[in-house]
């Protein structure tokens, strides 16, 4: 009799610690799971060109809305598509990435909608790297961002060497104070494609395409 029961115990004992050990697995599973989400989330991912709004050209090689609506202090997801006009194949970068063959996409600058004036910083752009052969287009999924700490400042532009370069992250946080885009209004801002990276310096060479974009801050 004493046997049976403690047969039984081990038994109820195996089936706890089964239906444990599947839990904890479940529970780490999800985890994973959404820490995989997350970072996707933060870099953005493929899309078809085709289904862009605009889909990119050989005559309009960038393809992205014409009006972009994105809330003070937020960052979004938006659609960009690339037409390589050229012989070789581009790969798109990263935040800071730069390749041989590399293409660079950042905003170049904003203007007030309202006064006209430049703005002293501009949007981030964030995007995972991938490949764009020639005579074809891709779609990518980017990353917008008007959160202060992640603005860059205006780009400058050496037309006489023709090195292209985008801002770089100001040494200090940008204050909300100081962000041009902490309040609602609307900017017309040029969106830029250089390539041809300069092994000297951090820097482009060739100038592919600009594209101008209304994009409205709303509160």
């Amino acid at each position: 009799m004493k046997s049976k029961k403690g047969s039984l115990e081990l038994s109820i004992n195996a089936i706890v610690i089964l239906v444990l050990a599947i839990t904890l697995l479940g529970l780490g599973l999800t985890f994973i799971r959404g820490l995989f989400g997350k970072a996707t989330d933060k870099l953005g991912g493929f899309v078809d060109a085709a289904d862009l709004e605009n889909p990119p050209t050989a005559e309009e090689p960038v393809g992205i809305s014409d009006k972009i609506s994105i809330k003070v202090g937020e960052t979004r997801e938006l659609k960009l598509g690339y037409y390589n006009n050229n012989k070789w194949t581009f790969t798109p970068t990263s935040d800071n990435i730069k390749t041989a063959n590399s293409l660079k996409f950042f905003v170049q600058g904003c203007k007030s909608g309202t006064t006209g004036s430049e703005t002293t910083h501009v949007p981030s752009i964030k995007m995972v790297q991938g490949n764009v052969d020639p005579s074809k287009s891709a779609g990518f999924k980017i990353i917008l961002s008007i959160v202060s700490k992640d603005l860059k400042t205006k780009p400058t532009t050496d037309s006489t060497v023709y090195n292209f370069a985008e801002g770089a992250t100001p040494s200090a946080v940008v204050a909300d104070t100081n962000n041009p885009f902490n309040t609602a209004g609307t900017y017309v801002c040029t969106l830029r494609a250089v390539g041809d990276k300069n092994s000297a310096a951090s820097t482009y060479t060739r100038l592919y395409a600009d594209k101008s974009f209304f994009l409205e801050v709303v509160s």
